[in-house]
């Protein structure tokens, strides 16, 4: 009977342990494919090169049942494109588009700061 007792025992941690792994692999995050330059075409004219930049936030990210608080999140990726547009006149779209973000660290919270560069053309 005694070693009924400590082979249950030693089943939780290993029961333990293969939950949390489930839990962690069903808690992983997807996003969907965005695009955010549109296709320009081959007429279009090359006017200059440009960049846009903008920068969310995201508070209390370091606990793991409180990553929320998002602001400036969902629009940075137009925030950035829309800047690199309207930077150099005439332009209406970018072709040749890259991407950089940035992570940033702080006490109670992330910044990521998204980068879009491209060369500025019209359609």
């Amino acid at each position: 009977m005694t070693t009924s007792v400590q082979s249950a025992a030693m089943r939780r941690p290993t029961r333990f342990a293969a939950v949390a792994l489930v839990a962690v692999a069903l808690a992983a995050c997807e996003s969907p494919y965005v695009t955010i330059a549109p296709d320009v075409g081959a007429g279009a004219t090359r006017l200059a090169s440009s960049e846009g930049t903008a920068t969310s936030h995201l508070l209390l990210a370091y606990f793991i049942y409180a990553p929320f608080v998002p602001w400036r999140w969902d629009e940075r990726q137009q925030t950035a494109y829309g800047t690199a547009v309207t930077g150099v006149p005439g332009a209406t779209a970018l072709e040749n588009v890259t991407i950089q973000e940035n992570w940033y660290y702080w006490i109670v919270g992330t910044s990521r700061r998204l980068t879009v560069r491209g060369d500025a053309v019209k359609r």
